[in-house]
C-alpha cells in the first residue's frame, strides 16, 4: 500500500477516534446519564471535560498501538485507575457510569487501531 494512502487512512483513524467515537459512547450511555442527572442535586464536573478526556485517551491509545507500544496502553489504564481511586467516595452509580464510558472508550480505540494495523499491514 502506498505511503500516502497509509497516512490518509491513519488520519481517518484518528478522526474516527475523536467526535464520532464520543457521540457513539454518548448515545450508548445516555440512559445511565439520565439516571445520574435525575439523582444528582449538584454537578461538580467541568463542562465537556469528559468529552475531551475521552478524545485524548483514544488519541493516545491509537498512537501507542500504531507505534507498537502496548505496554503504554497498560500504563494509561493504570494511571487512570489511580486517578479514579479518589472516586470511591462518590455515589456508586457515578463511578459505574464513568467506568462504563472509560472501558467503552478504550475498547473502541483498541479495536479500531488493531483493525487498522491488520488491514494496513504496519
Amino acid at each position: 500500500m502506498a505511503e500516502l494512502n497509509k497516512i490518509i487512512l491513519a488520519l481517518m483513524l484518528y478522526l474516527l477516534n475523536t467526535y464520532p467515537a464520543s457521540r457513539l459512547i454518548n448515545m450508548i450511555t445516555a440512559k445511565w446519564r439520565r439516571q445520574l442527572e435525575a439523582d444528582e442535586t449538584e454537578n461538580d464536573s467541568l463542562e465537556s471535560a469528559g468529552l475531551l478526556i475521552g478524545i485524548l485517551e483514544r488519541i493516545l491509545i491509537v498512537t501507542f498501538v500504531l507505534i507498537n507500544q502496548y505496554e503504554a496502553v497498560g500504563l494509561l489504564i493504570a494511571a487512570k485507575s489511580i486517578l479514579r481511586y479518589s472516586d470511591k467516595n462518590k455515589p456508586e452509580k457515578k463511578t459505574e457510569y464513568v467506568l462504563i464510558g472509560t472501558l467503552m472508550s478504550f475498547t473502541y480505540a483498541l479495536l479500531t487501531s488493531l483493525v487498522f494495523r491488520y488491514f494496513v499491514n504496519i
